[in-house]
């Protein structure tokens, strides 16, 4: 968790490369890693089946208590995301 985001680790072309190979094997795909702000936003761009959130949906960080706000603002990211992917395609 020190060490960054997902995105700080994997770089988006490498990313986008290996979910191609994942979708060609009908595996699901689930993307995580200090996910928050606008990387929940390029995470959901990938159309991954689901995305994994822990800090970001709760109050006071990942040891917190989810927060309904929260869930709903990720919701939202997340479905404005696919609305500009489809927009992308």
């Amino acid at each position: 968790k020190s060490a960054g985001s997902l995105f700080d680790r994997w770089p988006t072309s490498d990313l986008q490369s290996f979910l191609a190979e994942v979708r060609d094997r009908n595996l699901s795909i689930v993307l995580a890693g200090s996910l928050t702000g606008h990387n929940i936003t390029a995470a959901a761009m990938l159309n991954p089946d689901f995305i994994a959130v822990r800090a970001a949906a709760c109050e006071g960080g990942r040891g917190g208590t989810v927060s309904t706000q929260r869930v709903r603002s990720l919701k939202n990211s997340v479905a404005s995301a696919h609305c500009l992917s489809a927009m992308n395609a």
